[in-house]
């Protein structure tokens, strides 16, 4: 499901949970947006949510995912649990700058509250049952990272 809604001009909030590939589709999306991930389609349990603003020459969004408890096991004796994460990006438009067109100055801040979880489970197979919690094989999620982008078209 993909819910979209304009909160008031230049302020959007959108959620998608389930199956958003059907809307995306059917284009019920901002064409100039890039292209949202289809991870609710691919995992069950997995919820985003974001807003994004733009004024003048001034844009940002901030976004949220949720996943939801994991089990690594048949049996689901065995599993991590849910969590949230947050995600910040804010830049500036310039001006064209000769040849290169729609420059934009970008900071992204992946994992804003440098939450610890567990990003995937069952990298080397998954067990019948694992009542005692030993043969898991997880990986922990990336920390919280900064990124500046300077983007352009030529």
């Amino acid at each position: 499901m993909l819910l979209l809604a304009r909160l008031e001009d230049g302020i959007n909030l959108a959620h998608a949970s389930g199956n958003a590939e059907q809307s995306l589709k059917h284009g019920a999306r901002d064409r100039e947006e890039p292209p949202m991930p289809d991870l609710a389609d691919l995992f069950p349990g997995y919820e985003a949510k974001w807003i994004n603003t733009s004024q003048g020459r001034i844009f940002a969004r901030v976004g949220g995912k949720y996943t939801a408890k994991r089990y690594y096991t048949y049996l689901n004796d065995g599993g991590v649990p849910s969590f949230w994460l947050a995600n910040l990006s804010a830049g500036y438009k310039l001006k064209n700058l000769g040849f290169v067109k729609d420059l934009s100055l970008q900071v992204n801040v992946t994992n804003l509250f440098d939450k610890q979880y567990i990003s995937s489970i069952g990298t080397n197979g998954f067990q019948a049952s694992d009542p005692k919690g030993t043969a898991q094989t997880l990986l922990t999620g990336a920390p919280r990272q900064l990124f500046i982008t300077l983007n352009g078209k030529l």
